[in-house]
């Protein structure tokens, strides 16, 4: 069992790597997502979808061809998944 999230890479300062999650399925370990939060209230989660959904178009990677293509390779092919939360009803 290995778990990570990408999305946490921006705790680079503390060592976090991205990359270290490639080749995992190269050693048969199969992906599992977690879409549903146990910790964020709903304005958090929209936030979340609002900025990932449609990050490989998203005009803040300055039509770089490299990142956007990055960004299409990390949400995978479905694209990112919509996220939702546990806490429904917990104010933001």
């Amino acid at each position: 069992l290995v778990v990570g999230d990408v999305k946490q890479s921006i705790y680079g300062w503390r060592g976090g790597e991205p990359r270290l999650m490639e080749p995992l399925e190269r050693l048969g370990l199969q992906p599992a997502g977690l879409a549903e939060s146990r910790r964020s209230a709903p304005p958090v989660m929209d936030c979340v979808n609002a900025v990932f959904e449609g990050l490989d178009g998203s005009p803040a990677l300055g039509g770089d061809a490299d990142v956007q293509e990055a960004a299409r390779s990390w949400a995978g092919p479905g694209g990112f998944p919509h996220h939702t939360t546990a806490h429904a009803g917990r104010a933001g």
